[in-house]
Formats: structure tokens, C-alpha cells, sequence
């Protein structure tokens, strides 16, 4: 009898010591959770920091404002977890709305509605934090985000901010800086973000870990210094971490220095396959693309079914896509790709390296980037080393692309690509189709299809392979296109550097593309007679 006495004394204890923890209903666990319905329930989560697997549930739309008034007037709300008791738990807002979420702490880390959330397990997800929206704002020292200023291996799931967010590092709508971390459908909209390093609409800094971000979007004004993305600042990537984002939208003005992207500003190894950017970039600085700023290859990477529409402006090293690439030194890379993607925009640079979809592209000892079954159309003007597709290009492949628009420059200048570099394995550029209306080199070196061309040194296995006229890869011109040096119109006859010759009609016609190995069943389509082709 007294054994079964201590046993449910024990018991009473340990049920008064959770109710003392929460003042609501519910036990905390996945069946029954503990139920918030007012600020100071919310506030009582961080009593169950560093314990895993407690659930919570949001019953209300809940505004903080009287309560910050009331408890923490002059900084505001005090975010859940640090980095010696993170949170640890469930935390679901049932597609409720928390708002008032004023924090205003210039001299601290790690915040958000939560401050720090997961441990580093191995890969597995040790928080959740999923259907809810914020609204207020957040001042702060550096890893602010909306809903955690630092995570670690963590799920964010149809989360949604609209929060006003200024650090001097490390600032994201979503999250400050994220470790191994996976956001699915959560969206930054329609307030702006601003700090210096690291700035981006879903994640400021990707730390060592790899992240994954799907079905997220960004509609806001995005400013920074250096490391400034529409999705995500920029990464710290080991060579063996990979980053995959997919099936984001970002829509978005976006000012910065250096390292500046309509998806990342900064990254080692990624794979991004059907996301699309509808941009504003202003930058003074260099390393800027319509998708990724700069990209150093470790292992496999891709850019896939991806779109940008807009306008970017930068110095050097600018792309539509990619505005600088090189391959690791440290790691054996494999071959990267860009497929089936395009840039639509108007590109303006003061500097060198400018091209269409890539800026700058630096492959070697067989690890170099590989571009097919894309476009960019738009006018590009830069200094020297500027192309309708590559500014810049040692080593790869580029196949099956077309350029409409006008390319721009002092020297090196060409339709397809301004300057290729054959390096040691040799540059290919097969059948691809330049639809320029003007190629205008304003001192030498200038081309339909490249302004200059050095050829592979690595043996004749290993020389450039550049698409010869009258056979299935050779490479096609618009019989049209003005191209002038030192403003002088050139009278342009077909060779390799230039091309074969094709009237505006031919290029509009679906079977001159598929005589050359394009795909229209599924690459590409076309208007007949009426336009170049394009995406699906």
C-alpha cells in the first residue's frame, strides 16, 4: 500500500509540475497537445526548452502588442530558445495568425519568434515549426529571422512572414542563419529586409549543412552589402553538402554589393530545377546573377527548368543566370549543368565578364559546366568579355541555345560567347543560333558566334569543338545581324567565328532546330513563322 501511495504521489507531482509549465489545456503530446490561446500561454513554451517532442497548438489569432506593452515595453518580445536551450519541440499554429511581434534588441544574436530551434542530429529533424503566420517587426545584432534567428536541423513547413526584419548580419524572412534545415511552402511577403552580409527572403546564411527549400516564395525589397539573394544570402557549403531548391518563386527588388542573386547570392554546391525570378538587381559591386552570384563547383550541380525576367545591373562578373563560376580546387568535381532554362532581361554592366545566362565560367582537368537547350533574349552591354550566353568560357560544352537581342562591348565581344578558353579538354559550341540584332565591339575582337577563341592544348582528343558549317552541329547566324567594330559596320562572311548564314524566316521555322537535334516534343516549342523558339 505505501509503494502505491509514493507511486501516485509521484504522479500528482509530476502532472502539477506541467501544469505549473502551461497554464492551458492539453498534455503536450502528438494526440494531445498543449493548446495556446492567448500571449502568455505563447510566452510559456520556452518553459519546455532542450525536451524533445512536446507538442503545441495555436487556437487563436493572437496580437502581442498588449502584452509586449506590458512585459517588455522597451525590447520587446523575448525569443524562445538560446543556444544552450534551443526549442526542441512541435510547434503547429493551425493557420493562425500571431501579430504585434515587435523585437527590438540592436545588441542581440539569435532572433525571432524563436531564437535558436533543432540540435545537429545527423540529418535528422529535431524541431518543427509549421502553418502559421507573423506579422510585425525585428531589429537586431546579427541571425535574425521571422520565425528563428538560428536553426539547426529543423522543418518549416506552410510558415509565412510579413515581418520588417534589420541586422547587421545574417537576416532572413524565414530564418537568420539555418543548418541543415528544410522550408517547404513557406512565403516572405511584401515587407522589406534589409542588414549587411548575408541577406535573403528565406534564409540569410546556409551554415555548413545542407538545406532544402521547395514550393517557397519571395515578394519584398531585398538590401544588403555583400551576400544578397531573393531566397537565400548565401552558404558555407562543405564539399560534400549539397543545397537543393526547387519550385520557388521570387519577385523582388533586390540591392547589394558583391555576391548578389535572384535565388542566392553565394554558394559551392546546388542543384535548383524549375524556380523562377522576376527581379530588380542593383549592384555596385561584383559577382551578380539572375539566379546564383557566384558558384564555386564541388560536387554535381544543376540549374534546371529555371526562368528570370527583368532587369540587372552590376560591374563585373554579371550573368542572366550565373554571374561567376569555377570549379573547386579542393574537390573532384563533376560535370554541372544549366538545361533548359532561359533569362529574359535587359543587362547593363561597367566591368568585364557579362554574358546572357553565364558572366564568367572557369572549368578545367574535365570539370567544367555544360550548357543546353537554353536562351537569353535582351540587350547586354559591358566593357570587355561580353556574349549573348558565356562573357567568358574555359572549357565545356554549350549546345542547342539561342540569343536574341543586342550584345555590347569594347573587346571580346561575340553572339554566343565573347571569349572561350579551350584550357587543356577544349571548348564545344554546337548548333547553337545567334538572332542578335546588332554585335557591337567598340575597339576588336568580335564575333557572331565568339569574339575570340583559344584553342584545347591536351592533344588532338582534347581540342575545341566548334560546330562546322553545312553539318548537323554547325552553328547558325542571323543573316542581319549588325556587327561593327570600332564603328564600322563589318561586312561578315561565314566561318567558324561567325557562323552560317540563316534570313529571319528561316530562323522561325521549327525544322531548321530539329534538323540540328532539338527537341520540341520536350525542350522546346515554337510559333511557326512567327517566333524564335522558346520554353514551354
Amino acid at each position: 500500500m505505501k509503494r502505491l501511495l509514493l507511486i501516485w504521489a509521484l504522479f500528482l507531482c509530476s502532472l502539477t509540475a506541467a501544469f505549473a509549465q502551461f497554464s492551458g489545456s492539453g498534455s503536450g503530446t502528438k494526440d494531445d497537445p498543449y493548446l495556446i490561446f492567448y500571449a502568455e500561454q505563447l510566452s510559456q513554451v520556452r518553459n519546455f526548452l532542450n525536451k524533445e517532442g512536446v507538442y503545441f497548438k495555436l487556437m487563436l489569432d493572437i496580437d502581442l502588442s498588449d502584452w509586449i506593452s506590458e512585459n517588455a515595453p522597451k525590447e520587446g518580445w523575448q525569443p524562445i530558445g538560446t543556444g544552450s536551450s534551443p526549442f526542441l519541440g512541435v510547434f503547429d499554429g493551425n493557420n493562425h495568425v500571431i501579430s504585434g511581434l515587435i523585437i527590438n534588441r540592436p545588441s542581440s544574436d539569435n532572433v525571432g519568434l524563436f531564437g535558436m530551434t533543432g540540435q545537429w542530429d545527423g540529418g535528422e529533424t529535431t524541431a518543427i515549426i509549421r502553418n502559421v503566420k507573423i506579422e510585425g517587426s525585428i531589429k537586431a545584432k546579427s541571425s535574425a529571422g521571422g520565425f528563428s534567428g538560428y536553426a539547426n536541423s529543423t522543418l518549416f513547413e506552410n510558415c509565412s512572414s510579413s515581418m520588417s526584419i534589420v541586422s547587421k548580419g545574417c537576416s532572413g524572412g524565414i530564418v537568420g542563419t539555418s543548418n541543415n534545415c528544410s522550408f517547404n511552402s513557406c512565403t516572405f511577403n511584401g515587407a522589406n529586409i534589409s542588414g549587411t552580409e548575408y541577406v535573403g527572403g528565406i534564409v540569410g546564411k546556409e551554415y555548413d549543412g545542407s538545406d532544402n527549400i521547395s514550393l517557397c516564395s519571395v515578394n519584398s525589397t531585398i538590401t544588403g552589402t555583400n551576400y544578397v539573394g531573393g531566397l537565400v544570402g548565401g552558404g558555407e557549403a562543405n564539399s560534400l553538402s549539397v543545397n537543393y531548391i526547387k519550385k520557388c518563386k521570387v519577385n523582388a527588388d533586390i540591392v547589394g554589393n558583391n555576391h548578389i542573386g535572384g535565388v542566392i547570392g553565394d554558394t559551392k554546391n546546388i542543384k535548383i530545377d524549375s524556380c523562377f525570378c522576376s527581379i530588380n538587381i542593383i549592384a555596385t559591386g561584383d559577382y551578380v546573377g539572375g539566379l546564383i552570384g557566384s558558384f564555386n563547383q564541388g560536387l554535381e550541380s544543376h540549374i534546371r527548368y529555371c526562368s528570370v525576367t527583368g532587369h540587372i545591373s552590376a560591374v563585373n562578373y554579371t550573368g542572366g543566370l550565373i554571374g561567376f563560376s569555377s570549379r573547386d580546387d579542393n574537390y573532384n568535381s563533376l560535370e554541372c549543368y544549366v538545361e533548359n532554362s532561359f533569362s529574359i532581361c535587359n543587362i547593363s554592366s561597367s566591368g568585364d565578364y557579362v554574358g546572357g545566362l553565364v558572366g564568367y565560367d572557369y572549368g578545367g582537368y574535365a570539370r567544367y559546366l555544360t550548357c543546353k537547350d537554353s536562351y537569353h533574349s535582351g540587350t547586354i552591354q559591358g566593357r570587355d568579355y561580353v556574349g549573348g550566353i558565356f562573357g567568358f568560357k574555359r572549357e565545356g560544352k554549350i549546345k542547342n541555345v539561342v540569343k536574341t537581342g543586342n550584345t555590347i562591348g569594347r573587346k571580346f565581344v561575340g553572339g554566343i560567347i565573347g571569349k572561350g578558353d579551350g584550357g587543356s579538354w577544349g571548348i564545344g559550341i554546337i548548333s547553337c543560333f545567334e538572332a542578335n540584332h546588332k554585335i557591337v565591339a567598340l575597339e576588336d575582337n568580335v564575333g557572331r558566334i565568339y569574339g575570340s577563341l583559344t584553342h584545347g592544348n591536351h592533344g588532338d582528343s582534347h581540342e575545341n569543338i566548334v560546330g562546322q558549317n553545312g553539318t548537323k552541329d554547325g552553328n547558325i547566324a542571323l543573316s542581319t545581324s549588325i556587327v561593327s567594330r570600332a564603328g564600322v559596320t563589318l561586312d561578315i562572311s561565314d566561318d567558324e567565328q561567325n557562323g552560317f548564314s540563316m534570313g529571319e524566316s528561316g530562323m522561325k521555322l521549327r525544322a531548321n532546330y530539329v534538323s540540328k537535334g532539338w527537341d520540341f516534343n520536350n525542350d522546346w516549342t515554337i510559333q511557326e513563322t512567327e517566333t524564335y523558339p522558346y520554353k514551354p
